[in-house]
């Protein structure tokens, strides 16, 4: 089981459009569910690192529900909060994380807002995961997480699609 849990909704109809067809694509075969928190109102707070607490607060709270609800025996999900501060993979080798962690452990995917997310959440994180050294919209980086997890799916099924 993968869990996104992201702050906002996807608002541009394009990236929207892309992210459902790899989640069709995936469908019966990978069990993935988004959750999505509103955003803090960052003009708001005197800090930006204030929002990003705020926001913080709300993905947690969410990822301990959900732990709490799934069953009587807890089982601890692996957290991957995406920055661009984070370790790089190349495709196999996300292939490979990602299976053997699910051989053990539900995995939640923590994308932040449009200020990223706050440093108690990368401290907290069994793994920080860069998409790339470059910034990316909250929205690109589910759109690039949604189709690595699809090619990390032909790769560990054999599937054609990855060329390596």
């Amino acid at each position: 089981m993968i869990k996104i849990l992201a702050i906002d909704k996807i608002k541009e109809k394009a990236i929207r459009d892309s992210i459902d067809i790899y989640l069709k694509r995936l469908e019966n075969k990978l069990k993935i569910e988004i959750i999505e928190c509103p955003p803090a109102k960052y003009h708001t707070f005197d800090s930006l690192e204030k929002a990003k607490v705020i926001e913080a607060e709300k993905l947690m709270s969410n990822i301990f529900k959900r732990e709490l609800s799934s069953s009587a025996v807890v089982q601890k999900s692996f957290i991957i909060a995406l920055d661009e501060r984070g370790i790089q993979y190349n495709s196999p080798d996300f292939s490979k994380l990602l299976y053997e962690t699910l051989n053990h452990k539900h995995i939640v995917f923590v994308i932040g807002g449009a200020y990223g997310l706050s440093e108690d959440i990368l401290l907290n994180a069994d793994l920080v995961l860069s998409l790339s050294k470059m910034t990316f919209t909250h929205e690109m980086a589910r759109l690039f997480l949604v189709e690595q997890l699809y090619r990390a799916l032909t790769i560990e099924k054999n599937i054609k699609y990855h060329n390596s």
